[in-house]
């Protein structure tokens, strides 16, 4: 910008020169003079304007800008892990022992015993191990089979256990059938119950008593007084029997 200048003050100076030595009078020449001088300075400044405005704002090209080189691509055959084994985030406990507990001793069940108690008798004693199951037994005797029927229809019962009345009636459900048997020198039809009494302590005593009920009258089917006639029972009969039991 200095050289631009020291050009302009020159040609100003030679331009004045000449106007002096060989042209019009000063008066003329010095307007047209400054009007010269004041349009080449205007156009220089314009000009020194616009290069430093140009220089301020042009942003430099990059002369060459590299270009990225293919991604290498792994061959086919590379195999791809499918899945990475995690370790374990719990750890493991180990199973709580358990106490062995040993055998239970078996218990040893006792056969229950039966005593069998007859009609004819009034009383019955018996003895029993303690803890054992007892079981009564009574039965009634007739003469022909013909007549058992009858008798399962005629007979009740009322049973007592150490002074309690357990049960009344036909006893059908303790039933046990007849047996044909010989007994006090001849033969007889023979209609049995069966009653459980249940277990006892040692050293205790109990009885159980069966009162036998006729509700009408009815043949054993036997002649036991041999005078041709069929003895008879007449409705209304009763009996009891008795069974006396020490546990030891």
């Amino acid at each position: 910008m200095s050289k631009r200048w020291i050009v302009m003050l020159f040609v100003v100076c030679l331009l004045a020169a000449l106007a002096c030595s060989c042209g019009p009078s000063q008066a003329e020449l010095d307007p047209e003079a400054t009007e010269i001088a004041a349009s080449f300075f205007a156009t220089e400044t314009a000009l020194a304007s616009m290069q430093a405005v140009v220089s301020a704002t042009d942003t430099p090209l990059p002369t060459h800008t590299p270009v990225p080189t293919d991604t290498p691509v792994p061959p086919a055959n590379t195999p791809t892990p499918t899945h990475t084994p995690l370790p374990p985030t719990e750890t493991p406990i180990p199973p709580t022992p358990t106490a062995t507990v040993p055998p239970a001793t078996p218990t040893r069940v006792l056969e229950p015993v039966t005593v069998v108690i007859d009609w004819s008798e009034e009383v019955r004693r018996a003895t029993v191990d303690a803890h054992r199951p007892v079981i009564a037994q009574w039965r009634w005797l007739v003469c022909q089979p013909q007549v058992v029927q009858q008798w399962l229809d005629t007979l009740t019962f009322e049973v007592t256990i150490d002074g309690r009345l357990t049960d009344t009636g036909s006893m059908a459900q303790h039933r046990e059938g007849v047996r044909e048997e010989n007994l006090y020198g001849r033969r007889w039809w023979v209609l049995y119950w069966s009653y459980p009494m249940g277990a006892f302590e040692s050293g205790s005593f109990h009885w159980l008593e069966v009162e036998y009920h006729v509700i009408r009258s009815v043949t054993s089917g036997c002649d036991l007084d041999a005078d041709g006639h069929l003895d008879m029972v007449e409705a209304g009969w009763q009996g009891v029997t008795r069974l006396e039991l020490t546990v030891q």
